[in-house]
């Protein structure tokens, strides 16, 4: 005799689809946990061998991994700026990258530069921490008085 495999009830496929989701969010909050742990243990060590966090260095964490960076050196940081700014609009993503490699503590360069190449739009995020480091907004807000 052949069995019939019996559809599942709507209450049956929502219990499934629940129990899915909560095993998807559970991931989410480990990752996230994980990442967390990583910025607070960096946090810790740099804040003992180089200063304050956002005057000295910063930490960034994004879903894709945990990027710190050391504020930039006067010199590289205005050389990178005025090719960001007068150079080519292409060759701009190139001056960005330079620029935080020069500035990177954490990851490693080759980490940093395979996710730079994976996620091109990473650099723009990055930059801004970094320029906040170099004053950037200070003499902005400055300006305005």
């Amino acid at each position: 005799m052949q069995e019939t495999a019996t559809k599942p009830t709507v209450r049956e496929q929502l219990a499934a689809l629940r129990a899915a989701a909560e095993k998807r969010k559970q991931a989410i909050d480990e990752e996230t946990d994980r990442i967390e742990v990583e910025e607070l243990t960096l946090d810790e060590e740099y804040s003992a061998k180089l200063g304050t966090r956002g005057r000295d260095y910063e930490i960034i964490p994004t879903l894709f991994g945990v990027f710190a960076f050391k504020k930039p050196e006067e010199l590289a940081y205005k050389k990178a700026s005025l090719k960001i700014t007068e150079g080519k609009t292409a060759d701009a993503h190139i001056h960005v990258h330079q620029l935080l490699a020069t500035c990177l503590l954490h990851p490693s360069q080759q980490e940093f530069g395979k996710h730079m190449a994976e996620r091109p739009g990473l650099g723009g995020t990055l930059l801004g921490a970094v320029s906040k480091l170099a004053g950037v907004q200070e003499a902005e807000r400055r300006s305005k008085f």
